[in-house]
């Protein structure tokens, strides 16, 4: 269950920047009108949002279309299983302890051995 806690933290947390961003540019786009100088700061503003969001957008089309005509490739050369995306190789972390802590030289015997001489 700590596995789906902490997968649902942080998509909220991952919410919460998201409206936090979109609460920030509503501020700057319905702010009180004054002087012509604000006018143009929100618009630069608003301006470079909407370029990141565009920006962002581009981004996130082009990742797909790869990722498409990689899983094209795959399934090419396997078939329809190629279609999916192979999962990641974890590293199995206590396999890779033990097998460092045999490989170093062991501390206790040299300790013993060398309190038995004298």
């Amino acid at each position: 269950m700590s596995h789906n806690d902490s997968k649902h933290a942080r998509m909220c947390s991952l919410l919460n920047r998201k409206r936090k961003v979109v609460m920030e540019v509503k501020k700057v786009v319905h702010s009180k009108p004054g002087s012509s100088l604000e006018k143009d700061e929100t618009a630069e503003v608003s301006e470079q949002v909407d370029q990141k969001y565009e920006e962002d957008k581009r981004k996130a089309k082009e990742l797909i279309l790869r990722e498409a005509r990689r899983s094209k490739q795959r399934a090419e050369l396997i078939g329809p299983q190629g279609w999916l995306r192979p999962k990641s190789l974890n590293t199995n972390k206590q396999f890779l302890h033990r097998t460092l802590a045999a490989t170093l030289p062991d501390r206790r015997l040299k300790t013993q051995k060398s309190s038995n001489d004298p």
